[in-house]
């Protein structure tokens, strides 16, 4: 299930979903637009002509997909631009820094933006063969992180009261109230009940009191 038609799912039943996308300010907009049509509007050598033609037969070749190929050529062209008056084959390892910080960083673009863009300089200088650049000196961006989202017990009900099935109303109880993960719940037999003592034993060994934070929620 795909995160659009989770959103969907809990949507219609009841459950606030809010999808927060962070988009760059106006003044952040405009310096991105006016410094990347200066680029792209700057004419190829004829080198950089041939290493896109030696990128796109490459891609052709390991069979990318059509939007993978679209994309690494698109920003190979504009790195390529962003040097117009180089040899591709001739860009050092710190101009190559250079145009991560000055063209990337400066107008904010995302660390995924920033991954796909060093992806396709990547791929070209490792088909090409003759590069004054390091490979293995140019780093990707850290990954990311955001804070986990805390549902209200308003939201944590609705949750749980949006599906019918008892099986899954359990399994979805039992992730909430005892934190486990997905493939822990559902590895979960009837032996590893104890009733008595009211745990459940798990398969990374430890033992859960089966005590529900949601006890006073009414979920039915």
């Amino acid at each position: 299930m795909t995160g659009d038609s989770l959103s969907d799912f809990f949507a219609s039943r009841g459950v606030e979903v809010n999808i927060i996308k962070s988009a760059p300010g106006t003044i952040l907009k405009n310096a991105r637009r006016t410094m990347g049509d200066e680029i792209r509007n700057r004419g190829l050598g004829e080198k950089a002509i041939n290493g896109l033609d030696q990128m796109r037969k490459y891609l052709d070749e390991v069979r990318y997909s059509e939007r993978t190929n679209e994309s690494y050529l698109a920003l190979l062209e504009l790195f390529f631009k962003y040097f117009n008056d180089k040899d591709p084959l001739e860009i050092s390892m710190d101009e190559v820094s250079g145009f991560v910080y000055d063209f990337i960083i400066t107008n904010g673009y995302s660390a995924s933006y920033q991954n796909q863009m060093i992806s396709a300089i990547k791929t070209f200088y490792r088909i090409s063969g003759r590069t004054r650049i390091d490979l293995g000196l140019i780093e990707r961006p850290r990954r990311s992180r955001a804070l986990p989202k805390v549902f209200s017990k308003e939201e944590v009900k609705r949750i749980l009261n949006a599906t019918r099935n008892k099986k899954h109303k359990l399994l979805l109880w039992m992730i909430y109230s005892c934190g486990l993960r997905r493939s822990e719940v559902t590895n979960i037999r009837l032996t590893d009940l104890d009733r008595d003592r009211g745990v459940v034993h798990v398969s990374r060994r430890n033992l859960i009191q089966v005590r529900s934070p949601i006890e006073d929620m009414d979920v039915k």
